[in-house]
């Protein structure tokens, strides 16, 4: 109810972190069996969240941070458009839509503190 109540705000846009909270690029033997957990951790998620909030959910971010090659083809496959880590920096036109970078704001983060990491281009200075 409370996801519900967030979502009718137009505030807050819920979407999918995986099933579990795993990190998803942990392997496990054989590859197969890989495979089938990565896709359970990806659709588990986007499915209830669907269910529950008659929404599309096509964004995903990666718990931990935690990206790799198999996982970015398992998202492409569910049909979620975008993936984030939270590797800091600003995401140029040509970055790969599954990986695009993050920053963590934290609730100790003063107003200057803020603005600086809201800064992603920084212009050379002259000499």
């Amino acid at each position: 109810e409370q996801m519900k109540t967030m979502k009718a705000s137009g505030l807050v846009d819920i979407q999918s972190h995986a099933k579990s909270h795993s990190s998803l690029v942990t392997r496990m033997t054989p590859e197969a069996d890989y495979q089938r957990w990565l896709a359970t951790e990806v659709s588990g998620s986007q499915r209830v969240l669907e269910k529950r909030l008659g929404h599309r959910v096509d964004l995903f971010s990666y718990p931990y941070g935690d990206s790799n090659e198999a996982v970015a083809l398992v998202l492409k496959k569910q049909g979620f458009r975008l993936a984030s880590t939270v590797q800091r920096g600003g995401n140029p036109r040509f970055s790969d839509p599954y990986r695009l970078r993050r920053t963590m704001v934290y609730s100790g983060d003063d107003l200057n503190s803020f603005k600086r990491k809201l800064q992603t281009f920084v212009p050379l200075r002259n000499p």
